[in-house]
């Protein structure tokens, strides 16, 4: 006779699989909350300054980039446009200067539900400065030296100056502007190149390229001579022109072909008065080779720089004192030109009070007390140029003195 007995196996079968359903349950419920409650991330952001106030820009910035963290649903986050985050810094009312600013979590907008928790570093250092416009002069860098037996006349540049925009410190700091190297080795003829300027990033030229050309000619040698100053002619009945001194010390220098052409007696040193009020001026001359206006002779120097210049009768304004020939030291002139009967023909001019006057063609002027490198040294045509001597003498058609 047989028996049958009933074991816990099933029982225990379907507890267990109850047992395992919960587990999973609890499981899925915790990381459903737990993804509600939220997951850190931590991205790289840009600082972006805003509201930067009129005239004024950022010079120094001791962050550029931030890290922020971030905590948010996981779907938020991997959804939400994190690569366009950004960390904003508002300047409204800054002054110039520098300080440091703190980042909060408010630097940050993030997108709908993910909340800020931390942005790292927590300040940054900025330093403010005004914004200045200022024309600087262009140098070029120029390379090398010409062939045996010529050299560099001039340098021409195009433009000769800039209009450049930038912070205030750096900018005043800013003497010339460089460009980048011109070559002159070899050359025999003139040469001229489109040329980038270089300067500093955070300065904003008118233009990034300059036309320099590097006018090539015959070798000159250096000469130091006493020229006699004269006037350019004009119409009488303008105010007069009135040099206070008949002679200047000039160094020059001659092409090697023309050395002895040129000396005292037929090169002079003009001075124009052309469109001045009354007043005493600061006047640059210019030099001047009648008998061929166009020769290459250049002037290294004038002493003084300028010749101080009353325009108007004595009635409108207070003349100078002249400064006789006798009194003032004659330089060397070793191999220059002759100082024969041209120097004492200036010197009996110095003494003579009779001067001609006249309106005169442009030249260069500074009114007294004003820097004499601030003149430009650009005259006008030398062939279109009359000179007027002073002292009882004559002038004549092709600008020289009678019997010269």
């Amino acid at each position: 006779m047989s028996k049958s007995v009933t074991g816990p196996g099933p029982f225990r079968a379907v507890e267990m699989l109850r047992g395992i359903a919960a587990l999973g349950l609890a499981f899925g419920l915790w990381f459903f909350v737990a993804d509600e409650q939220g997951t850190e991330v931590l991205v790289s952001t840009p600082l972006e300054l805003v509201n930067v106030p009129s005239g004024l820009e950022v010079v120094d910035q001791s962050v550029q980039e931030v890290d922020v963290r971030l905590r948010g649903a996981s779907g938020q986050l991997r959804d939400a446009p994190l690569q366009g985050l950004r960390a904003r810094l508002d300047l409204t009312g800054e002054a110039p200067g520098e300080r440091t600013w703190f980042l909060g979590t408010e630097a940050v907008e993030a997108p709908s539900g993910v909340q800020v928790m931390r942005v790292d570093p927590s300040q940054v250092v900025l330093r403010l400065d005004r914004t200045l416009t200022s024309t600087v002069r262009v140098s070029p860098r120029v390379l090398g030296q010409p062939a045996t037996g010529f050299e560099i006349h001039s340098v021409e540049i195009d433009p000769l100056e800039l209009a450049v925009e930038g912070p205030e410190s750096l900018l005043l700091d800013t003497a010339q502007i460089t460009t980048e190297p011109i070559s002159a080795q070899g050359l025999r003829e003139t040469y001229g190149q489109r040329l980038q300027i270089e300067l500093d990033p955070a300065l904003r030229p008118s233009v990034r390229r300059v036309d320099v050309r590097l006018v090539i000619g015959e070798a000159r040698e250096p000469r130091d001579l006493r020229l006699a100053v004269w006037l350019a002619p004009g119409v009488t009945e303008e105010p007069a022109c009135q040099p206070s001194i008949s002679e200047i010390a000039a160094t020059v220098r001659i092409p090697e072909s023309m050395l002895g052409q040129v000396n005292e007696s037929n090169l002079f040193a003009v001075v124009s008065c052309a469109g001045l009020e009354a007043g005493i001026y600061e006047i640059v001359p210019q030099l001047l080779f009648p008998e061929a206006p166009d020769a290459a002779i250049g002037l290294v120097s004038f002493d003084p720089e300028t010749v101080t210049t009353v325009v108007g009768s004595p009635e409108e304004t207070t003349t100078p004192s002249w400064q006789p020939m006798d009194e003032v030291a004659r330089p060397s002139s070793p191999g220059g030109g002759s100082s024969g009967d041209s120097s004492r023909l200036s010197r009996a001019a110095s003494r003579r009070s009779a001067l001609r006057f006249g309106r005169n063609t442009p030249g260069p002027v500074l009114p007294v007390g004003a820097p004499p490198s601030r003149a430009s040294s650009a005259g006008p045509p030398p062939g279109e140029l009359g000179l007027t001597a002073l002292g009882a003498h004559a002038t004549s058609p092709t600008g020289c003195p009678d019997g010269s």
